[in-house]
């Protein structure tokens, strides 16, 4: 049986969403993950550039964080982008929608995506 990108997303990320302190939390740290997972869908040309796109958008709607918060973020962004080459290096579906909700402790992903 085939996995689906849900399961994926979360075995790449996990670690990373449950580090939020609440489920609001952990929703922004998924919508992180699917970016990163979406910049590895990218050929490997185009990444950096997708990367600094996204660090220029988190910066603008986060004016508020230090250098050191930007610095960790884009750190967490390429790990999780690595990861998912990795794990996943076949796997080119584009996730345009996620959500999530915790069901006796455990995360539940539900994603919507599109192959490219």
């Amino acid at each position: 049986m085939k996995a689906k990108i849900s399961e994926m997303l979360l075995a790449v990320s996990r670690d990373y969403i449950a580090l939020g302190e609440d489920l609001e939390h952990k929703r922004q740290l998924l919508f992180g993950a699917v970016s990163a997972w979406n910049i590895a869908c990218l050929p490997e040309q185009q990444r950096e550039r997708a990367l600094k796109k996204f660090m220029m958008a988190y910066r603008q709607a986060n004016p508020t964080q230090t250098p050191q918060d930007y610095a960790d973020v884009e750190e967490d962004m390429r790990q999780l982008v690595e990861r998912k080459s990795a794990t996943f290096p076949e796997v080119c579906s584009q996730i345009i929608n996620a959500d999530l909700r915790e069901e006796g402790g455990e995360l539940q992903v539900t994603v919507a995506s599109v192959r490219v």
